[in-house]
Order: C-alpha cells, then sequence, then structure tokens
C-alpha cells in the first residue's frame, strides 16, 4: 500500500498541466464539446471528450491583437479528434498537446 501511494505522489505531478505564463486554463468535460471563440489564447484540457469541434466561424485574433490560438492537452483516458469543419482534423492521443492557429481562412498546427 505504501509504494502505491509513492507511485502516485511520484506521477501526480506529471499530471498536471504547468503554467505557461499564466494563461487561463478551460476544461472541457463533454463527449462531444465545442471550443468558444472566446477560449482563444487559452489552454484547454480535455477530460472525457472523443470529438473537440473548433469555432465554425474561424477567429482572426485575440482581444490583444495577436492571432488566435488555443492549446488543447488531452487528459483522457482515450484518443480525441480535434475538428475544424471538413478542412481540419487532428487527433491526440492520451497526453498529447497541440497549438491550433487560425488566421481567419483556415486552421493550422504548430509543432
Amino acid at each position: 500500500m505504501n509504494t502505491l501511494l509513492l507511485l502516485l505522489a511520484l506521477l501526480a505531478p506529471q499530471l498536471q498541466l504547468p503554467s505557461r505564463d499564466g494563461e487561463p486554463v478551460v476544461v472541457l468535460t463533454a463527449p462531444h464539446a465545442g471550443i468558444a471563440t472566446t477560449n482563444g489564447g487559452k489552454i484547454v484540457q480535455l477530460k472525457y471528450e472523443t470529438t473537440v469541434y473548433l469555432p465554425e466561424v474561424l477567429p482572426t485574433t485575440l482581444p490583444n491583437g495577436t492571432q488566435w490560438y488555443i492549446d488543447i492537452v488531452n487528459f483522457g483516458p482515450t484518443d480525441t479528434t480535434v475538428s475544424g469543419g471538413k478542412q481540419f482534423t487532428v487527433h491526440l492521443h492520451p497526453k498529447d498537446m497541440v497549438r491550433i492557429l487560425s488566421d481567419g481562412s483556415k486552421y493550422s498546427v504548430v509543432k
């Protein structure tokens, strides 16, 4: 039992997403969740989603004038699909992270 507790104590910090310059974190927990345009510039943590939808109307900029982006982390137990219409799809395995940009005409991935 002590070994299990020690193992959990060692692994638990690895499951937490470190703060990135104070970016706000949004946690989605619905099976088919949508990401709002207002979530741009934030980290979105996925817990149980199988499909996540990006905004249908492609955003262009954040309120501070920089290009719209979203960081998505799959903390769920299964693969997740991020869909941005017919032209954009990204598959995330558990613990994968991706940054998605929008320039108002298309979505793209930064690796």
